[in-house]
């Protein structure tokens, strides 16, 4: 896989569903006060970024061993956490939130999973996750969107470091996500950037440029 077939097949879906999810946040305010604010919008997005997870997560599974047979969520984590053992403690932080949305792959205990499933297969069902008893649509909240989102940043990030041959001065791809950051795990050494990247090389200010444009999207 080329730089430009991961940002053309997929950060760009990542970044669209991101500025989807910014949109709902100009009217929710994106605080744990709203948490447990649901809504059909955040239902739809949800199930764009659990989608976008299976095919990133099976994607990066395949890159790692072109023999993987994983098709789902548990037998991903199988695969990767053995590479990548430390993704569960990967902190994103938004704004003032800290979020770990892998910590539990290992133990096969991700509610948001969970809920997402809910929410794509039986959505007017009652159940009952972390002590809390309603319709799985009620479960599509700011909240677990959000870690949904997260989740789907830090698979993103990983794939990214994986197949692409992109310039040294790069850390993360750019445009750079408008909400996140991850940090622990080595990735608090990592830049985030916008649309370019400056650096200095042989004594000269250059800058990098993203092909497109974060507001193109």
């Amino acid at each position: 896989m080329t730089d430009k077939d991961f940002t053309n097949l997929y950060w760009k879906q990542f970044l669209m569903i991101e500025k989807e999810f910014r949109k709902a946040i100009q009217y929710v305010a994106l605080s744990s006060e709203n948490f447990e604010t649901y809504s059909d919008f955040f239902a739809k997005i949800l199930l764009q970024i659990g989608s976008e997870i299976d095919v990133v997560a099976k994607l990066l599974c395949k890159e790692l061993n072109d023999s993987s047979t994983a098709v789902n969520i548990n037998q991903y984590g199988a695969e990767l956490l053995i590479v990548y053992p430390e993704i569960e403690a990967v902190t994103i932080i938004c704004d003032d939130i800290r979020l770990n949305p892998w910590q539990g792959w290992g133990s096969q205990s991700l509610t948001w999973w969970k809920i997402y499933n809910g929410v794509k297969h039986n959505r007017g069902d009652v159940e009952t996750y972390d002590g809390d008893t309603k319709e799985n649509y009620k479960f599509a909240n700011l909240r677990i969107t959000l870690m949904a989102l997260a989740a789907l940043y830090i698979l993103e990030l990983y794939l990214f470091r994986k197949v692409t041959d992109a310039d040294p001065h790069l850390d993360t791809p750019i445009p750079g996500s408008r909400l996140f950051k991850a940090i622990d795990c080595g990735w608090e050494n990592k830049n985030a950037y916008n649309d370019s990247v400056f650096f200095i090389s042989n004594g000269d200010l250059m800058q990098l440029v993203s092909d497109y444009m974060y507001s193109d999207l």
